[in-house]
């Protein structure tokens, strides 16, 4: 793996680069999360597909994994692409102990970058799409610095793909002590300075602010969350079947949104004081 280094900067959520050193030092996959790398890969691999035909033939596709950890998920994305040498994945994170932790990632199938979220190595228009996933995923917090960014690095016409937390599925309205509690972290009561979306309201709004526009939303993460009491490959067939029943919405723990940039917008002064989605 190919690794750039940049100047240290303020990470994208309230964590600490060390909490997150910690964490990755610590992560062991489970099949449900597993099952939850693999499924993501496939609903991304197909966005990007139309991304690549609409890209036109004889390029290859410039993708960036924004927050990729130790790299697990990104190269999980490239072999999504009918010729992997034409999808060039970047995964950038602000941990290194994350992005050296996986010591099966493939030396030429992703090339790795410590760097911050709000000042990203790259030049603008660099990328067809940036990706970002994890629950919170990095591209998701309601922090305008990273999708200015984001939006940045972006060419005309390139796509953003990032998971979010469905706080409304069945799993949470039955844990109301754990949907307060992830009300408090990611939201807060305090509606001058939100983190975080509930559910879907606000998602279109809120990035619309710079130019990214919603092309797509797909539920997923549908089955029970089980650690490895399942085969991975039973928890994405309960999901496959779910999602074909038409029954995403209300069961499933994230969903995946597209979005496409369009005209560059003017930020103003929400690039430092966002109003709440």
């Amino acid at each position: 793996m190919r690794r750039r280094r940049t100047a240290a900067a303020s990470p994208p959520g309230s964590e600490s680069v060390s909490h997150w050193d910690r964490y990755w030092a610590a992560r062991r996959l489970s099949c449900s999360a597993l099952a939850t790398h693999e499924l993501t890969a496939e609903i991304t691999g197909a966005l990007l597909r139309v991304q690549e035909a609409e890209a036109g033939v004889g390029r290859d596709l410039r993708v960036l994994d924004l927050g990729c950890g130790d790299g697990h998920i990104s190269e999980l994305i490239k072999r999504q692409a009918d010729s992997p040498t034409r999808w060039r994945v970047i995964g950038v994170d602000h941990s290194l102990v994350g992005l050296t932790g996986n010591k099966s990632l493939s030396p030429r199938a992703v090339n790795i970058c410590v760097a911050s979220a709000t000042a990203l190595p790259f030049r603008d228009g660099e990328f067809d799409a940036v990706v970002s996933f994890g629950y919170a995923s990095v591209a998701s917090y309601y922090k305008p610095a990273i999708q200015i960014e984001v939006a940045r690095v972006l060419k005309e016409g390139g796509v953003l793909i990032s998971d979010f937390q469905n706080m409304l599925s069945l799993y949470w309205l039955l844990r109301p002590g754990k949907l307060i509690k992830q009300w408090r972290r990611f939201r807060g009561w305090d509606k001058r300075k939100p983190t975080y979306f509930l559910g879907t309201f606000g998602v279109a709004r809120y990035f619309g602010r710079f130019g990214l526009t919603v092309m797509d939303v797909v539920f997923t993460n549908c089955f029970p969350p089980m650690g490895s009491l399942l085969p991975t490959g039973l928890l994405m067939a309960f999901d496959w079947t779910v999602r074909k029943l038409g029954l995403g919405r209300p069961l499933g723990r994230i969903f995946i949104v597209a979005f496409r940039k369009g005209k560059a917008p003017n930020h103003g002064a929400q690039a430092t004081s966002p109003s709440p989605a």
